[in-house]
């Protein structure tokens, strides 16, 4: 006999974080890693029916969200608080998931247009206390390029955990 679920009364289609070093065995109390696994609608109908397609679909078929590596933002209904949402697209292209404004749409990874100005040498500070020393040709307005000081992305300080969605109820 299993011990009782701390997550028994989680709505299908629950998504939360969590912490531990096997989410895999989560699946005996109808758990499951949103790693963009294709699921059966057979198989977990009510999910299947939670989720709507949002994350793409293959026949009757549905794909689980793909949330490893990722940011996760709020739907913004309109707000414009995303000034990109019209723009996001599936997260598995061409499998007819939910694009724009919508549960399930993701956007690429961008840094907004800027310039750099500065009167004098001045330094960046990067990650772990960093230090990346500009030297300015002059005093007057002068602009620079980060494209050989920076990293591959820009991204704030992150912690990685597994993110699960509740498939089914314990079984």
């Amino acid at each position: 006999m299993r011990p009782p679920s701390p997550y028994v009364d989680a709505p299908i289609g629950t998504i939360m974080m969590y912490g531990g070093k096997d989410p895999i065995s989560l699946a005996q109390y109808g758990w499951r890693v949103c790693d963009g696994t294709l699921l059966s609608k057979q198989e977990f109908p009510e999910l299947e029916r939670a989720l709507d397609g949002a994350y793409g679909r293959d026949g009757e078929d549905f794909y689980l969200p793909d949330c490893r590596g990722m940011f996760v933002r709020g739907v913004d209904e309109g707000r414009k608080k995303d000034p990109d949402s019209a723009s996001r697209t599936e997260q598995k292209s061409g499998t007819g998931g939910h694009s724009g404004d919508k549960v399930g749409s993701v956007q690429e990874q961008e840094v907004m247009q800027h310039k750099h100005y500065a009167a004098a040498a001045h330094e960046h500070r990067m990650g772990a206390g960093k230090k990346i020393k500009i030297l300015m040709p002059s005093y007057s307005g002068t602009q620079h390029n980060t494209k050989d000081h920076g990293g591959k992305e820009t991204r704030p300080v992150n912690l990685y955990l597994y993110f699960i969605i509740k498939a089914e109820q314990s079984k």
